[in-house]
């Protein structure tokens, strides 16, 4: 578990706690879980001393007629997300492990109710204890007031009569990497 609490320039919190578990059954499996609760005061300003490490997601705001749908910039609402992940590593051998999960994010604040959900999977080899490469893929979609936030390249939109943002409501990502630890 965790409780982070931080304060920008004019003493607006932005807190985030977590909890997780993780459980082996038998000798090559092992479950996981964990929840995160992140909320923000209203107005919170990450850009003048604070860290808003309590945001999960960076877009601020849905776009309407009367206001910016713009990221990384000041949510002049209180905003709460509420993150949840499941999830189970196998070891198929020594050097070979198989993970997934998925995970889902509840949104809030005054006007807007959004949420995502990512389900994932890594292949992971061991070529020694520092040393593997891995293949992760990832499925992530968005409704709600996040609906069309994936691959949207516009930085600021002003939306009118209830128009969507421009980009996706799904996306999917496939990464190949070589790690080595010191």
């Amino acid at each position: 578990g965790d409780f982070q609490q931080t304060r920008d320039y004019q003493d607006r919190a932005a807190r985030i706690y977590l909890a997780g578990v993780k459980a082996a059954i038998g000798s090559s499996t092992a479950l996981f879980a964990n929840y995160i609760h992140s909320s923000r005061d209203a107005n919170f300003d990450s850009s003048k001393g604070g860290t808003d490490t309590a945001s999960i997601t960076s877009m601020t705001t849905a776009a309407t007629a009367a206001n910016n749908a713009g990221y990384n910039s000041v949510f002049g609402t209180q905003r709460r997300d509420d993150f949840l992940t499941l999830g189970a590593t196998y070891a198929v051998n020594g050097n070979l492990s198989l993970s997934g999960a998925y995970m889902y994010d509840l949104t809030r604040a005054d006007g807007f109710r959004g949420h995502r959900a990512t389900l994932y999977g890594v292949v992971d080899y061991a070529f020694s204890k520092r040393t593997d490469v891995y293949l992760a893929a990832a499925y992530d979609r968005v409704g709600g007031d996040w609906s069309g936030v994936l691959g949207n390249s516009t930085k600021s939109w002003t939306g009118g009569s209830g128009a969507a943002l421009n980009g996706n409501n799904n996306q999917t990502t496939l990464m190949v990497g070589l790690r080595h630890k010191f």
